[in-house]
């Protein structure tokens, strides 16, 4: 009886892998998407995936630090709008008293 495992992974950005490990044989295939499939050795695929891991661990770090710094620019749009509200509103205030004065 052939035992065959099927895993999930992402290969890359916006594209999902499955992996086809088959226990009798020293190989693995993996289904890259697009229909294509290679068949690598234990060793090869292991580096592959170690590598292309690594790789989104690594893009992930980069995209928090991204995401932190557009959301402080977003607070300091949103506290300067306020405050360009609040100095019109004054600016509206002050015409306003001084076309009542004349």
């Amino acid at each position: 009886m052939v035992n065959i495992t099927y895993m999930l992974f992402l290969p890359g950005a916006n594209r999902f892998g499955r992996i086809v490990k088959y226990d009798i044989t020293p190989q693995v295939c993996l289904w890259l998407g697009a229909n294509v499939m290679l068949e690598y050795s234990l060793k090869d695929a292991e580096e592959l995936l170690t590598k292309n891991r690594n790789s989104a661990v690594q893009n992930l770090g980069q995209i928090a630090f991204d995401l932190d710094f557009l959301r402080d620019q977003m607070t300091i749009t949103e506290v300067t709008m306020a405050r360009i509200y609040n100095w019109d509103v004054r600016r509206r205030q002050q015409q306003k008293g001084q076309q009542e004065k004349e």
